[in-house]
């Protein structure tokens, strides 16, 4: 399972925000609202949950029926449905229609030390939240556009933004309305023993800088990444940084570090 992560690269697992200017001033408090899933039956969706905290999906059936073999605990209230888990293993699990056993939504979660998540899910071709009968196929969702000015610091796009980014660099993708570059010189450096850091891949946006690393356990001992001791290796301020799949790396193993790197427009 874990090979099929590497090869998925899904959504970043842990993420720390350097913010400073108005949105530090202005805000003390992040609110981190529900994401809406679009999920094709037949396909299967990566994505982060909380570990050791409730997770709620929102389902498009009125009767959900939740199947898996994961050490996860599910609860069932009405088109909703509870999950918790207390291990970072990932978890695969079918979603059906108790009416419609067809039609099935396929996800698979990575326990991940973030904040509870809310997931709501929709499925192309089926009508409102809680419906369970095929309805006109709805349009595709055209993919937002970022202009400059949202990527600047206070601006409200700006976390949501930053998460979007690291996601897309997880998936082996261009952050939206990013430029691949020579991939260079590392942007920053984490000086834990037996840790190497090879560059990937290097995008760049309106005033942000992204670059893919590939972190090595290259020591005898167990090595577990603290992004917080990652320091600054080129011009620039560190605007976010993730960790995936795995923060601790026994020796000879290898992780994914995302990082977001503020630059003068």
């Amino acid at each position: 399972m874990l090979d099929i992560f590497r090869r998925l690269r899904p959504a970043p697992a842990l993420l720390l925000l350097a913010l400073s200017g108005p949105l530090a001033a202005e805000q003390s408090v992040i609110e981190l609202g529900p994401r809406t899933l679009t999920v094709r039956p037949g396909t299967n969706l990566v994505t982060e949950i909380a570990i050791g905290h409730l997770n709620r999906i929102v389902t498009p059936f009125s009767n959900p029926v939740v199947r898996t073999v994961a050490d996860v605990t599910t609860e069932l209230e009405g088109n909703v449905v509870y999950l918790a888990a207390n291990s970072t293993d990932p978890a695969t699990l079918y979603i059906t229609d108790d009416a419609y056993p067809n039609v099935a939504i396929g996800l698979t979660l990575a326990p991940r030390a973030v904040p509870p998540q809310e997931l709501r899910l929709r499925v192309p071709g089926l009508s409102g939240s809680g419906a369970t009968a095929p309805a006109r196929a709805a349009a595709p969702t055209p993919m937002p556009t970022l202009t400059t000015p949202a990527w600047r610091p206070g601006a409200d796009p700006y976390i949501s933004g930053l998460t979007a980014g690291l996601r897309a660099l997880a998936l082996g993708e261009a952050p939206l309305g990013g430029s691949a570059k020579r991939s260079g010189r590392r942007l920053i450096q984490c000086p834990q023993p037996g840790l190497k850091l090879d560059t990937e891949a290097r995008f760049d946006t309106p005033g942000l800088r992204w670059q893919r690393l590939q972190a090595t356990n290259r020591g005898a001992d167990t090595v577990t990444i603290d992004p917080a001791a990652c320091t600054m290796d080129a011009e620039g301020r560190l605007a976010a940084i993730a960790v995936w799949p795995r923060q601790r790396l026994r020796s000879g193993e290898s992780t994914n570090l995302l990082i977001a790197v503020q630059i003068a427009p």
